[in-house]
């Protein structure tokens, strides 16, 4: 089994060798890990704590993403949507500010909840998650909207 440098090989029947290497991480081994099976698999998950040391050159923000489907399109109002952003930093340099860069389609508040736009017109927005302790640090997505066959069952058109 392999996912995102996570490799998993049996050792012998219920004992496991579980080895992760990621970018910026010192690797990290974990020997005859205990997996109870029967002749089906494993037969409830086996719980593990992996903790991840940086290597010393390692840069300070790891990783930033915009967890959340990415080129969504509804049709339907209201729509809501939460999204997340993931940020492989040291406490304290994980906080972010979302926006989104045309309100006419859908806002985003500061939880990361989306709310589109009841709108005839179809459009766009990107939405993006800005580093407060790094402004030129963002990650976004794409999220559209509207279109001529847009009903709004709970109120007037909002555009």
């Amino acid at each position: 089994m392999e996912d995102n440098g996570l490799h998993v090989t049996q050792e012998q029947p219920g004992l496991f060798t579980v080895s992760v290497q990621r970018q910026w991480y010192r690797p990290v081994t974990l020997r005859r890990v205990r997996v109870e099976e029967n002749k089906c698999g494993p037969v409830k998950p086996t719980l593990l704590t992996i903790r991840l040391t940086p290597v010393p050159n390692a840069p300070t923000v790891r990783r930033f993403v915009v967890l959340g489907p990415r080129d969504l399109r509804v049709g339907s109002w209201p729509f809501y949507q939460r999204y997340t952003a993931f940020v492989d930093a040291p406490a304290g340099q994980r906080e972010v500010v979302w926006s989104s860069s045309n309100p006419d389609v859908a806002t985003v508040d500061q939880t990361g909840m989306l709310r589109s736009v009841c709108s005839r017109e179809g459009g766009w927005t990107k939405i993006t998650a800005t580093l407060k302790t790094d402004p030129a640090r963002q990650a976004s997505l794409r999220f559209g909207t509207g279109g001529g066959g847009m009903v709004c069952p709970r109120g007037k058109v909002d555009r």
